[in-house]
């Protein structure tokens, strides 16, 4: 590519990045950015967490929108990269592509472990993540360069919770009781802990809802009769290997025996008094666009189209973006997304036509969107099944909560925040019902999530599902970490249950041999 061709440069960057990694959502898109010099084709930067089955990954790409003023087809040189602070580049890569509408481009991966810990300080400087994208045409030229600066920040809430165990003594081993922790400000249980004693005589605790979207960081505290406060250790710490998405939350154990901490006087009154910190973040907070066409050529000097080593001040996106956020905060409280008014439409039950019903609980909603969603609702809706004819669906087969978060995609493509128990219903949901994205959602937290005393669980869905992508990346985790896999109770019940599969992993170990 010759430094004379003119092109579209953008730069977008993500503040308090590492937050939006915990999320189980796995994409993060840019705004929509217009390039009038390309005959207004529109288009998105994408971020995306990326498993396979030994590795994780963050991936950059470039996207064409679904619609724009554009021509059908449009033949572009272009290149992805991750910037240092200073804007240099610390992994770029160039490709060539004919873009159709929603047509993704090559993916620019780096690994996860690079940029959270091996090389934390260049690729996240305070928290923040810079990409870029530059864009020429290919076999044609454009009159003028163009650029555009694109700022997100990710939203991120701490609170404080308190919790009360009465009757504590009568705790009995893997008998399991809840304790809910209220926010003082409202009254509210916000977070549901089940807790057990363990064969040890531990207490561990396990998060079972939290009702926020994509928990950051959690930390459990027992408080004692004076106030003083002690740690609950994160039962994933005991693993050699920790899931990235698994630090600082979901499961604990507190070291202490019953007898210890009356002894210590954390049971005044039998009563275990806890305390639970949270960071979670609800989505995006705030998101601006600045756009410009600089009119001489030695402006191009920012563009860093000639030279790697010559790059604009970066404190002129913070500049321009600083700019617009009143006008931004005051756009963001007048527009109402699409995304909105489906959550609306979902959960005001207004024109429903059709009830899913579960055991329990039954849910209205609109066959045309259950239908635009799932291949199998519309041969329901379409056929001369029973469904047709009458107003009620039976799936006695999914819990009330599986049915609600799968309502909760299918209107809006998005879900609560899943764990290891809803995600695995929901991927059965999704199968059931051929809801293909949120199956692959699903199935990608479920890799993400691998530990060695839950894997056989996975392993055992995958193959009655069939699905040979999500069973051959279990195999590949338990043949890397075969001594914490086949060393645990799980492994030997598994064996004894699931003998074929056992042979089918054990097979696999004698060949890597």
């Amino acid at each position: 590519m010759s430094c004379e061709r003119k092109c579209f440069s953008v730069k977008w960057r993500i503040e308090k990045f590492r937050s939006w990694l915990q999320k189980q959502e796995d994409i993060l898109y840019s705004p929509e950015f217009t390039v009038e010099t390309m005959e207004g084709t529109k288009w998105r930067l994408s971020i995306s967490s990326e498993c396979e089955p030994t590795l994780k990954y963050i991936a950059l790409a470039l996207l064409r929108e679904v619609e724009d003023d554009g021509p059908k087809l449009i033949d572009l040189d272009y290149e992805l990269a991750f910037l240092a602070n200073d804007e240099s580049p610390l992994k770029r890569e160039k490709f060539t592509k004919i873009f159709g509408n929603t047509t993704s481009s090559h993916e620019l991966m780096v690994k996860k472990d690079t940029v959270l810990v091996e090389k934390m300080h260049d690729y996240l400087p305070q928290d923040n993540l810079t990409v870029s994208c530059r864009i020429w045409r290919n076999r044609s030229s454009v009159a003028k360069n163009g650029r555009c600066f694109i700022r997100s920040v990710i939203g991120l809430e701490r609170i404080t919770l308190d919790g009360m165990i009465e009757n504590f003594s009568n705790l009995n081993s893997f008998s399991y009781r809840t304790v809910n922790f209220i926010k003082p400000s409202t009254g509210t249980s916000l977070v549901s802990l089940n807790f057990y004693l363990d064969r040890d005589n531990r207490i561990e605790f396990e998060r079972i809802s939290f009702k926020r979207k994509f928990l950051f960081t959690s930390k459990l505290f027992v408080i004692d009769a004076v106030g003083n406060k002690r740690e609950c250790c994160n039962k994933y710490s005991r693993l050699k290997y920790v899931p990235l998405s698994a630090l600082g939350t979901h499961e604990f154990i507190l070291d202490s025996t019953i007898e210890e901490l009356a002894a210590k006087d954390f049971l005044p009154n039998d009563k275990l008094t806890l305390q639970y910190e949270v960071a979670f973040c609800p989505g995006i907070e705030l998101e601006n666009i600045e756009y410009e066409f600089p009119q001489n050529d030695s402006d191009l000097e920012d563009l860093n189209v000639c030279n790697s080593e010559e790059h604009y001040d970066a404190s002129n996106n913070t500049q321009f973006a600083d700019k617009q956020l009143d006008v931004e905060e005051e756009q963001s409280e007048l527009m109402t997304s699409f995304k909105n008014d489906m959550t609306s439409l979902c959960k005001d039950h207004l024109f429903c036509d059709t009830l899913l019903q579960t055991g329990t609980e039954t849910f209205p909603a609109h066959r045309s969107v259950l239908s635009a969603r799932s291949p199998v609702f519309k041969k329901m809706f379409t056929t001369d099944m029973k469904e047709k004819a009458g107003e009620l669906i039976n799936i006695p087969d999914l819990s009330p909560e599986t049915v609600r978060q799968m309502l909760l995609f299918i209107y809006t493509d998005a879900t609560d925040d899943l764990d290891w128990e809803n995600a695995k219903e929901l991927y059965f949901a999704s199968d059931k019902y051929e809801i293909l994205t949120l199956k692959r959602r699903c199935s990608l937290f479920l890799k993400q999530n691998l530990i060695p005393f839950r894997v056989t669980e996975i392993l055992i869905l995958a193959d009655r599902h069939q699905d040979d992508e999500l069973k051959s990346a279990v195999q590949e985790y338990i043949l890397k970490y075969n001594q914490e896999v086949f060393s645990s109770d799980e492994w030997k019940r598994f064996m004894e249950s699931y003998c074929h599969l056992a042979a089918q992993i054990m097979y696999m170990q004698c060949l890597k041999k």
